[in-house]
């Protein structure tokens, strides 16, 4: 959902229930952490040998709007895996 505001100067703004999770994400996450909702984590790949960072399960938290919701953080790169060099040369 978004939204065109102004007359002579647009701005461009986009809201919805996406962009107020990614913004509660953020804000409790810890100072320089990436973390993902259930929901994104569950968006990745099955086999996750083809990504190039790990995920860890992390405490549940409380999320303004939301209630009790569970979180992942993305963890530093993993080593690229052989098939994954492979498949992009």
């Amino acid at each position: 959902f978004g939204a065109v505001i102004g007359e002579n100067g647009f701005i461009f703004d986009i809201f919805g229930d996406t962009v107020n999770m990614a913004s509660r994400m953020m804000s409790t996450a810890a100072s320089g952490a990436v973390q993902l909702s259930a929901t994104a984590h569950g968006m990745l790949p099955a086999d996750t040998s083809s990504l190039r960072f790990t995920t860890l399960a992390l405490p549940d938290v409380e999320v303004k709007g939301k209630g009790v919701v569970q979180v992942f953080a993305v963890e530093e790169a993993a080593p690229m895996s052989p098939a994954w060099t492979e498949s992009r040369l």
